[in-house]
């Protein structure tokens, strides 16, 4: 990379990201949008525009104050795992905001709470209106909120977890973690034996609050 002396780099106050753009920095335009969120991300912008499409990518972790939004929703606008042992999406910031995203297809195999959430791992900051789905995770579930992280009106589906003594499938609650308005459905713990039941298929907790949810057709197998 080159630098030029007595230049500045000026970042714009919000950046989009759009499989059509010509992805070129600082992607300060639909135009010149970022082909992919952690390129979007880390430019240092207030906002982050998402227009329709499935984007692949390893993770992005939502470390700072920033706002994260779709612009049709999560049923048009894809966040795919592109490699396992990864957690997909990390809102780590009271100032972090998410909304609107499919998060899909992230795997993560171990048992460690400090990778819980192989989908989307909330410790601080808030998520509303998103769906996590086709997520696995030996335990510690595929959505995790603790901390001081917000978890709203949002869909856990189709997620699975298996492993000795696992802990949740679907959404896992720690800490001070609040979650509101949920559907959590369709989600399986695989066990090897009766003896490995040691927490729910839809939701564990070890703290935090759940409210005004619904948990539907979870199950063991």
């Amino acid at each position: 990379e080159l630098a030029r002396e007595g230049y500045v780099t000026v970042i714009p106050q919000v950046c989009y990201v759009s499989p059509d753009g010509a992805n070129k920095f600082p992607y300060e335009s639909w135009e010149n949008a970022a082909n992919n969120l952690p390129d979007a991300v880390a430019v240092g912008s207030a906002r982050v525009v998402v227009t329709n499409g499935t984007y692949s990518f390893d993770a992005v972790n939502l470390s700072r104050p920033v706002t994260v939004v779709s612009l049709e929703g999560p049923e048009k606008t894809i966040l795919k795992s592109s490699a396992r042992g990864y957690n997909l999406m990390t809102v780590n910031d009271s100032g972090a905001w998410l909304e609107g995203f499919t998060l899909r297809d992230a795997n993560i195999a171990d048992w460690l709470e400090t990778t819980g959430g192989s989908g989307l791992r909330i410790l601080a900051g808030t998520v509303t209106n998103c769906i996590v789905r086709n997520c696995s995770k030996y335990s510690y579930a595929s959505t995790y909120v603790g901390g001081s992280g917000r978890l709203y009106d949002s869909r856990i589906i189709n997620n699975s977890s298996g492993a000795v003594s696992a802990l949740g499938a679907g959404l896992y609650v720690a800490g001070g973690g609040f979650v509101s308005g949920c559907v959590v459905s369709n989600n399986t713990m695989v066990l090897n034996s009766a003896d490995d039941i040691n927490g729910g298929a839809g939701l564990s907790m070890s703290g935090g609050t759940v409210t005004g949810c619904l948990f539907a057709d979870n199950r063991f197998s």
